[in-house]
């Protein structure tokens, strides 16, 4: 949803940008977080940079997004989103 508002926002609508610009940063944070606790684990690679990885993130839900409005299939979404993370940038090299 807040994509959706972003893209639809103008600058005359310059406070409601800024704040769902923050909200958007809060989540990219947050995925920052659990990246690194992943790292911690041995689950993500320690080299990989965890803000790259969280930015990563936001654009490919951005992308499903649409491809789920595009293809009802929900097991080939399902497989879209495994194979987000078994690929680059996740897969240890």
């Amino acid at each position: 949803m807040l994509t959706k508002t972003l893209s639809e926002l103008t600058n005359e609508q310059q406070s409601l940008l800024d704040i769902t610009k923050a909200h958007l940063r809060e989540l990219t944070d947050q995925f920052v977080i659990l990246i690194e606790e992943a790292q911690h684990q041995g689950e993500v690679e320690k080299s990989k940079n965890a803000q790259d990885l969280a930015d990563f993130i936001m654009v490919q839900i951005a992308g499903l997004r649409t491809f789920a409005k595009l293809n009802t299939d929900k097991s080939k979404l399902g497989e879209m989103i495994d194979q987000l993370f078994l690929n680059y940038p996740f897969k240890n090299n």
